[in-house]
């Protein structure tokens, strides 16, 4: 999973779920980005569900579910001071000592000085709670109920600073058949929540697993999600709906996104708002094994969408996705992970031209063996050959630079820059030249 922040200085910093909680950089607009840095220190294990958030002076926030005990699972918590650059170690427990925390959301009012996560806890059914903090992520409250006990299961909830103290939660909750969305808001940063909770008119089926995502644009609240249906295939449909009071009033009916289609699956996106007027939707559209990042666009508030836009037409192997931009500038950013190769990719462009699609790398690899024992042979092949390849492990330690062993085979022996014989393990070979970069994942036995 992938989640995507622009900080106040114009950088934007995603973060996902890999060999660890990772993150990377870029300052600009997409075009290069910083090496993968990890957010989990060492005593994390099976990390999974990252999401980032960032207040008015850059720094960021993240949040996880992580398995690394004595509890099953629960959820941490690290920040950033310096734009991604580094983050907090080690990594801060959010829920209570001995509780079970799990698909948690962040965020943070203007100035950091108020946190709100969101998350399920196994109650009896599942229910939302919520912890809160008021130094920066360092200490957090007791767990507190989100979700009413009316309800008979609630899942994947997120939440959205909404103004002054105001903090706004969504969910899917499976109470009845009325509505599959529920809504509840703090009006006191979080300590406590409004309960009976507040229903959110839907499209008619269950929202599909972690779909929901909520935006504030100073005004208005924007909520999105797929919803999921069985007829002789399954049919998913995308809908959007609005607030204008912070949560406790929503459209009477949610608009309609994606028209959708059956055999046609889709993932968890984003929402992303420009103006009250201007938002763009994301999403995973797939038929088969074929699976696009797809945007939508709406310039009248939410009434009408476009028809969606394929980010990566190249690839064509997105699992989730996310969408952010810049109001000033109008630009607007997508991240996907590729299931197939592991790779985190993005595209960019502009409200008034549309998404950019990915461009394909200038080069790609071959490996004479892969896995491999003792040297492994990597070709070139493209219009473009870098002229230095470099080793990293999948921490982000630079091991050594391999330099061609002809005009396009370079060749590692599985060793250090000094010589030394690396550990048995995967490792990342990276080449960039004037028209890109690319890379590929060796395993050494």
């Amino acid at each position: 999973m992938t989640d995507v922040v622009r900080t106040v200085e114009g950088r934007f910093v995603t973060i996902w779920d890999g060999s660890g909680i990772l993150s990377a950089y870029s300052d600009d607009f997409g075009q290069t980005w910083s090496y993968k840095t990890s957010v989990s220190d060492p005593e994390a294990y099976a990390e999974n569900f990252p999401k980032v958030t960032d207040d008015s002076l850059g720094n960021l926030y993240a949040v996880w579910h992580d398995c690394r005990g004595p509890e099953p699972y629960a959820i941490y918590f690290s920040r950033s001071l310096d734009g991604g650059e580094t983050w907090l170690w080690p990594n801060v427990e959010v829920t209570d000592d001995g509780g079970y925390g799990e698909c948690p959301s962040i965020a943070s009012n203007a100035d950091g000085s108020r946190l709100v996560t969101v998350f399920n806890l196994p109650d009896g059914p599942y229910r939302a709670y919520a912890s809160y903090s008021t130094d920066g992520g360092m200490t957090w409250s007791a767990d507190t109920p989100v979700g009413d006990v009316i309800s008979a299961g609630q899942y994947y909830p997120v939440v959205e600073h909404t103004g002054e103290d105001r903090f706004t939660a969504i969910w899917l909750d499976k109470r009845d058949t009325e509505t599959y969305v529920y809504c509840s808001v703090s009006e006191d940063g979080g300590e406590t929540w409004v309960q009976p909770n507040i229903p959110v008119p839907f499209g008619g089926h269950s929202p599909a697993a972690y779909s929901l995502d909520l935006h504030y644009d100073g005004s208005f609240l924007h909520a999105y999600w797929i919803e999921q249906y069985w007829t002789d295939a399954s049919v998913y449909e995308v809908f959007y709906s609005q607030s204008r009071d912070g949560g406790y009033a929503w459209l009477e009916e949610p608009v309609r996104i994606d028209p959708g289609g059956t055999g046609l699956f889709r993932k968890k996106g984003g929402i992303w708002v420009s103006n009250p007027e201007a938002i763009y939707a994301a999403w995973v559209s797939g038929l088969g094994y074929t699976r696009h990042a797809v945007c939508s666009a709406s310039s009248d508030s939410g009434k009408t969408w476009s028809e969606p836009v394929i980010a990566n037409p190249e690839s064509a192997e997105a699992w989730f996705c996310d969408i952010y931009g810049d109001i000033a500038s109008r630009e607007i950013l997508m991240t996907w992970n590729n299931q197939d190769n592991q790779h985190i990719k993005c595209a960019h462009g502009y409200d008034d031209t549309g998404i950019e699609q990915e461009e394909a790398p200038p080069f790609s690899f071959s490996v004479s063996e892969n896995p491999f024992h003792a040297s492994v042979r990597i070709m070139i092949e493209g219009e473009e050959h870098p002229d230095l390849l470099e080793v990293f492990d999948l921490s982000g330690r630079r091991l050594t630079g391999l330099h061609p062993h002809s005009d396009s085979t370079f060749i590692w022996e599985g060793t250090d820059s000094s010589g030394d014989e690396v550990p048995a393990g995967a490792y990342i070979i990276r080449g960039i030249c004037e028209g890109g970069m690319s890379a590929i994942r060796v395993v050494k036995l």
